[in-house]
């Protein structure tokens, strides 16, 4: 499945007034686990997390004429497409020091939430290349 919002905050359960875990934005590739409610649980780089049902669609980019799918579908993790765009993906956590292309070991232990950000933006908030991506 695909975002089709322009930015979509990730929660941690399947309501609006629950906490904010992460965003996605548009074009982000997520598998679907399952809809209850007009909620999606889904799995996007190594967690878990709920959105809008529909803000998913099977055609990337938000193409408004796409299908949802309402069965279980699984797609493989996109190919990091950060180094062409010049976006790289950050932990929210106050100790966290390294930007990153893609989800490696070192931002898969991230426990408070990763957001997209620019590499000028990354290097503003005080970040540093991470050693597993560059």
């Amino acid at each position: 499945m695909y975002v089709t919002s322009e930015i979509l905050e990730v929660k941690s359960g399947p309501s609006g007034s629950s906490s904010t875990i992460s965003e996605l934005s548009q074009g982000d590739k997520v598998t679907m686990n399952s809809v209850s409610n007009d909620w999606a649980s889904i799995t996007f780089w190594t967690r878990n997390g709920f959105v809008p049902y529909r803000y998913l669609s099977t055609q990337q980019y938000g193409n408004a004429n796409a299908s949802p799918v309402a069965s279980s579908q699984t797609y493989t993790q996109p190919k990091p497409v950060a180094k062409q765009e010049n976006i790289v993906i950050i932990c929210n956590s106050e100790n966290a020091y390294a930007y990153h292309t893609n989800v490696c070991r070192g931002l898969a232990r991230c426990t408070h939430g990763m957001s997209k950000v620019t590499v000028s933006d990354a290097v503003k908030l005080g970040y540093v290349p991470c050693q597993n991506c560059y």
